[in-house]
């Protein structure tokens, strides 16, 4: 698959029957790249199960019988899943939970 604006994932997971694997977009903000990963364990806990055929065709060198799920993050004007809007709701009260713990922390530190 060649990459373009649209085609490629902000993030991907990959799981396989010992480890996930995660990927994300090195070309962003450290802000943008912890979105993007929670985004990905989000689908991780919320127990997610993803589309395997879509891996084999991104991913032609990963055997998908292996494969137990891949969910990603794309970009361009879709029309948001009910599993991708669980995902992302789940990444954002993470973040924003880590993020005002770590502010009282500062100050009460």
């Amino acid at each position: 698959m060649t990459p373009t604006a649209d085609s490629c994932p902000y993030g991907l997971w990959v799981g396989f029957d010992h480890a996930d694997h995660i990927y994300y977009e090195q070309n962003t903000s450290p802000l943008h790249q912890a979105a993007i990963i929670l985004h990905e364990v989000s689908h991780i806990l919320l127990g997610h199960p993803s589309d395997v055929a879509d891996l084999a065709e991104m991913l032609p060198d990963v055997d998908p019988a292996k494969v137990r799920y891949w969910l990603s993050r794309h970009t361009g004007l879709t029309v948001p899943t009910t599993q991708e809007l669980q995902a992302e709701l789940f990444s954002t009260l993470i973040l924003e939970r880590a993020t005002t713990t770590r502010s009282r922390s500062r100050r009460t530190g």
